[in-house]
């Protein structure tokens, strides 16, 4: 008869979040653009001074003077005057008036005065679905947000955080004894578990926790395609963990919050204990790849299967 599973069994499954790793490259040629070189101006041609014309006065011709004849006067009638011709004045031309063009008069217009405009409200940013009585767990610094049942408990992994968590943790749960909080611990203290999170309800507790969330986020330096990624962890999956029953491997693409993703479900067997059941929860956007890692007793998959899918739909991105 197999004995019920010790929580190290856990950590067989967890060689896969440490071995796997997906590492891709991007090159992208430098593109050097040579600055245009200004070209001079030609020079300014400098205008030739312009000569004004120099009036030259008129000679004045002398008119030649003639002797005056000496008539000898006649007895004659009473000579009539000779009307003198009455010279007539030139007259002045009127001086020509300027006209000085006046600027149009222009009709003012009534412009309605500018609306002030209202800033929309902010859209809203959809938020994970929840359960009602479900926690929800935001990690800014990751980058996602995910709810889990009340019975669940997460650990605060960031450095400098990790201390008082474990601390409040032991505390909360002195029957799991200093080895599984030891285990615990070292997830929490390694530098690729994003998230960690148990199932700590009474009931769960007896041999340890018995249900268990990883979340383990990888950056690559340049964009990942889903299938990619699904497609290297399977081959890679089998020959990092030796617990692996292929056999027991399904598959299927849905839809997150957070967007598309993979589910893949299968089963580990163990020589002395019993299986454990493990869903994963795989998404990539642009250059992330985000992997939700979720354990639970093989005997007990059926009752947690609606709540890992749960678990897997409350998943969703945050700035």
């Amino acid at each position: 008869m197999l004995q019920r599973r010790p929580f190290q069994s856990f950590c067989a499954s967890l060689a896969t979040l440490l071995l796997i790793s997906i590492s891709q490259a991007a090159c992208q040629p430098t593109r050097v653009v040579q600055a245009p070189t200004d070209t001079p101006a030609p020079p300014t041609a400098t205008p030739a001074p312009t000569r004004t014309p120099t009036p030259v006065p008129a000679t004045s011709t002398p008119t030649p003077v003639l002797p005056t004849a000496t008539r000898t006067p006649l007895p004659t009638d009473t000579p009539m005057p000779t009307p003198t011709s009455t010279h007539t004045p030139t007259s002045v031309p009127s001086p020509t008036a300027t006209l000085t063009l006046l600027p149009p008069t222009v009709t003012p217009t009534l412009v309605p005065p500018t609306p002030t405009p209202t800033p929309a409200p902010p859209t809203a940013t959809p938020t994970p679905s929840t359960e009602p009585g479900w926690v929800l767990y935001d990690k800014p610094a990751h980058g996602f947000a995910i709810a889990l049942p009340p019975t669940w408990q997460a650990i605060d992994t960031a450095p400098e955080a990790v201390d008082a968590s474990m601390q409040a943790f032991g505390k909360e749960h002195p029957q799991l004894g200093e080895a599984t909080l030891e285990i615990i611990e070292r997830l929490a203290r390694s530098d690729w578990a994003d998230f960690l999170a148990y199932n700590v309800a009474p009931e769960a507790l007896v041999f340890g926790p018995d249900a268990q969330l990883i979340i383990v986020r990888e950056t690559h330096e340049s964009a990942v395609k889903l299938d990619e990624v699904v497609n290297i962890l399977l081959e890679q999956l089998p020959g990092v963990n030796e617990f692996f029953v292929e056999s027991t491997l399904s598959r299927q693409r849905l839809t997150l919050p957070a967007g598309e993703a993979e589910e893949l479900r299968y089963r580990e067997d163990f020589p002395h204990w019993e299986s454990e059941a493990v869903t994963w929860y795989v998404l990539t956007v642009d250059n992330e790849v985000y992997r939700i890692h979720l354990t639970c007793p093989a005997d007990q998959a059926d009752g947690y299967a609606p709540v890992f899918e749960k678990i897997g739909q409350s998943f969703q991105l945050i700035e």
